[in-house]
Order: structure tokens, then C-alpha cells, then sequence
């Protein structure tokens, strides 16, 4: 009888959570900010190597020098808001354009793409991220910001392709893979997503991040017990809050219960706040015959959601498989009167009329 219950609850564990927990919607990150550990010069004007008159005679090294110096005071002044002055920095640097190497040509219409992302003019940001690519077409950082700018536009389709198509030829790059595979999940194509980001955790060695991306990726498909599978690949210690839930809430639809527990107990902090969490927790101790945490868990869950209709179900469920039909019949009733199915409670109860006969 007890495994026909068990049987019975494993139905409820599934039932309303094939949604993944809550968790900020996956999109690309910003990439690294684009930085240098030179500091900018104290008067803030042009090195006299820039000069019209002295540039043609200067030599490419104190070109390429002076135009470093440019580019430091532009972040410098970016990184304050101050885009005129950025401007001017960059105006002088781009003078010294023809004794420039591709890194440092791409740098400067970075800095462009910076000074318009400030002034939320986005299509003139992607403008200068394509042409830093053009000028570069070595950088990682033009092709991320450029299908940054287009998710931030909205056009998240368009960053996806562009992010596919150079992650697929430049397979070496974990950045590249990742960020394609996290855009085409945003762009809700979690299978064409899936090699992506399958590459970008075999190049991260297991990095927490790329599994992350995989485990929702996967969890989307409904492939739970791939996400459960992959929990034993990676320290439960190194994962947020939000990827032990998730993969908790797989491996409870995959049937390793034992698996939710112990991501769910590395979770204290989200459970906290989090009376889904705390649902799941009392589902896997109840599936793992661990009644008396089922029941505290449950009463957590309720604390924070007295009227929580699945929560009330659960706590009848729990009293039901420790042998208390009458407290059952309480929190099914409860249940009744917070909304829950006549129907479905009605049956519940019924059921129990047996057992409360029996009991004096």
C-alpha cells in the first residue's frame, strides 16, 4: 500500500512543476569591460606626437604609443559619463589612424560603441561594434557586444544567428559557444541551443555557468533526466541557488529524489523565501520515506503561503502516508476551502473514511 502511495505522489511531484523555478531570464552578458591598466595622463590633451604637424614624421611605435594614451583617457572618461570628453580622446586617436594596427583600430570603435550604447543610440553602438569587427576580425568582444546590442533592441533572433554562425566557426572559444547558446535559449530554440552549450561546458572543464545554461536548456526539452545526470558532473557547492533548484525540480520528475534532497539541502538561502522550494523539498523526503522532514518542510512552505492550495494537498498527502487520516482530512478541507477541485479533495476524502472507521 505504501508503494501504491508512493506511486501516487510521485504523480503530485510531478504535477505543476514541469516549470522551471524562478530564475532571471538567460541572455547574453556583457562581456569583459573594455579596459586597460594604463592610466589616463594628468592634463587631458593630445600628445604632441597626434599633432597634424608631427604625426607625419613620428614613427609607428610613438604613434601607436601616444594613440594608447588617447584610448586609456577615453575609457577613463566613458567609464564617468563624460562622452564629450571621450569624444575628443577618440577623435585624436582615430587621427592616428593610418599607423595603426587592426587591435587598436577595433579598439577605438569599441569605445565608439561604448559612447553611443551611453547615449542609448543603438543602432549606431551596433554600427561601430561591426566595424570593430570589420577592422579586427579577430575580436570576441566586437561580435559579443554587437548581438548584445541587437538582443537590447530587441531583435534577439538576429543576435542568436550572428552568435551561431561564429560560434560554429570558431569552436575553440568558450565565450563564443556560451553566448550563442544562451541567446538561443532567450530566443526560446533551446535544441539548436543544446551543442552550444554541451561545447561550452567541455571547454570550461565543467565551469558552473556553462552548466547552468546546459541544465535549462535541457530542462525546457523536458530531457530531466539528462539535467539530473549532469548534477554529477559538477560540486553542488559551486552552483547559484536558482541551478540547485532547477535541478532539483528535474531530478524529482526523474524520480532521484535522494539527488533533490541533497541539492535542496546545499539551498538553505533561496528556501528561505521560496515556498515552491520548500514543496519540492517535502516531495523528495517524502518520496525518499523521510516523513517527519516531508512534514517540516510542508509547514515551511505554508508559513510562507498559508493558502497555497498544492501546499495544503501536499500536508494531506504527508499526514495520509504517516498514518493520520484525520489530520489528512483537515488539511484536505483546508485545501477545499483556499480553492482547491471538489472533485479532486471530495475523492481524497472519501478515501480516507476507511482508515478514520478504524482509528478510535
Amino acid at each position: 500500500m505504501r508503494r501504491s502511495f508512493f506511486a501516487a505522489l510521485a504523480v503530485l511531484a510531478c504535477a505543476g512543476c514541469t516549470s522551471a523555478p524562478r530564475a532571471p531570464v538567460l541572455a547574453i552578458a556583457p562581456p569583459p569591460a573594455i579596459r586597460s591598466d594604463a592610466e589616463p595622463p594628468s592634463p587631458e590633451r593630445a600628445p604632441a606626437v597626434l599633432a597634424p604637424s608631427a604625426a607625419g614624421n613620428a614613427s609607428a611605435r610613438d604613434v601607436s604609443a601616444a594613440a594608447e594614451i588617447e584610448l586609456s583617457s577615453a575609457r577613463a572618461a566613458l567609464s564617468d559619463d563624460r562622452i564629450d570628453a571621450a569624444s575628443d580622446h577618440l577623435a585624436r586617436a582615430s587621427a592616428a589612424a593610418p599607423k595603426l594596427a587592426a587591435p587598436q583600430l577595433a579598439a577605438i570603435e569599441l569605445l565608439h560603441g561604448r559612447m553611443h550604447e551611453l547615449a542609448r543610440r543603438w543602432s549606431d553602438a551596433r554600427d561601430a561594434y561591426a566595424a570593430a569587427f570589420r577592422k579586427d576580425p579577430t575580436s570576441v568582444t566586437a561580435l559579443l557586444l554587437e548581438a548584445r546590442v541587437l538582443a537590447i533592441a530587441g531583435d534577439t533572433s538576429s543576435a542568436a544567428e550572428r552568435l551561431a554562425c561564429a560560434a560554429t566557426d570558431r569552436s575553440s572559444s568558450i565565450e563564443l559557444q556560451r553566448a550563442a547558446g544562451e541567446t538561443l535559449l532567450a530566443a526560446h530554440d533551446a535544441e539548436r541551443a543544446l551543442p552550444f552549450l554541451r561545447r561550452a561546458l567541455v571547454l570550461g572543464h565543467s565551469d558552473a555557468g556553462a552548466f547552468e545554461s546546459l541544465a535549462r536548456a535541457l530542462f525546457r526539452l523536458g530531457r530531466h533526466a539528462e539535467v539530473a545526470a549532469l548534477a554529477e558532473e559538477v560540486r553542488v557547492e559551486s552552483l547559484s541557488d536558482a541551478a540547485r533548484l532547477l535541478v532539483a525540480r528535474s531530478a524529482l520528475i526523474a524520480g532521484r529524489a535522494e539527488l533533490a534532497v541533497r541539492l535542496l539541502g546545499a539551498s538553505a538561502a533561496a528556501l528561505d523565501a521560496d515556498p515552491e522550494a520548500w514543496l519540492d523539498l517535502s516531495r523528495a523526503h517524502a518520496l525518499s520515506d523521510h516523513v517527519s522532514e516531508a512534514r517540516e518542510a510542508v509547514e515551511h512552505a505554508l508559513a510562507l503561503a498559508p493558502d497555497s492550495v498544492e501546499a495544503l494537498l501536499l500536508a494531506g498527502h504527508i499526514e495520509k502516508l504517516d498514518g493520520r487520516p484525520r489530520d489528512a482530512a483537515v488539511s484536505y478541507s483546508r485545501a477545499l476551502r483556499a480553492g482547491a477541485d471538489p472533485a479532486t479533495v471530495s475523492a481524497l476524502i472519501e478515501a480516507l473514511a476507511p482508515a478514520t472507521a478504524k482509528r478510535p
